[in-house]
């Protein structure tokens, strides 16, 4: 099983509780399937990589600031 380490929305300062990481957070107990893309550098293009699970998550200080740290596994379909 493939696992990822997503960090939530927002690059600058403390992220917030926005409407992106309330849907992961909500995914959680709603076992609610996540589509996962991944993007390269700054290019426009998307890679689609499958189906997600949000398996946990917590709100953590990472480099100096308080960042949601998701733990997402590659489900097998």
């Amino acid at each position: 099983m493939e696992e990822f380490i997503y960090f939530g929305e927002g690059l600058s300062g403390d992220q917030k509780l926005t409407a992106a990481n309330q849907a992961l957070i909500n995914a959680i107990d709603d076992k609610r399937t996540i589509y996962g893309f991944w993007q390269e550098g700054k290019e426009d293009e998307y890679e689609y990589i499958g189906q997600l699970s949000v398996d946990k998550y917590k709100y953590v200080l990472e480099n100096g600031r308080k960042v949601y740290r998701f733990e997402i596994s590659k489900l097998n379909k």
